[in-house]
């Protein structure tokens, strides 16, 4: 597993237990374009925090590039 993975799936999940306990949080998501090679990575994480997290909803949008960093730096998603 490379470097990036290892980091993500250590903070994400850390970063997602902050929220108030009880309550539903949701997570947007993106991804690279679908139909690339990205975008499949991005829906597995998704489905993977639905399941393994309680009170967690998430949703995958294509992104790429810059552009993923843009739109998380404005709000419009989480990761």
């Amino acid at each position: 597993m490379n470097r990036i993975s290892r980091i993500l799936l250590t903070a994400i999940p850390l970063t997602l237990a902050t929220g108030a306990a009880g309550a539903d949080t949701f997570v947007r998501m993106l991804a690279g374009p679908q139909g690339g090679a990205w975008y499949p990575y991005g829906a597995k994480m998704s489905e993977m925090f639905q399941k393994n997290i309680k009170g967690i909803t998430t949703s995958t949008g294509p992104g790429g590039g810059v552009g993923n960093i843009r739109d998380v730096d404005k709000g419009n998603a989480e990761i």
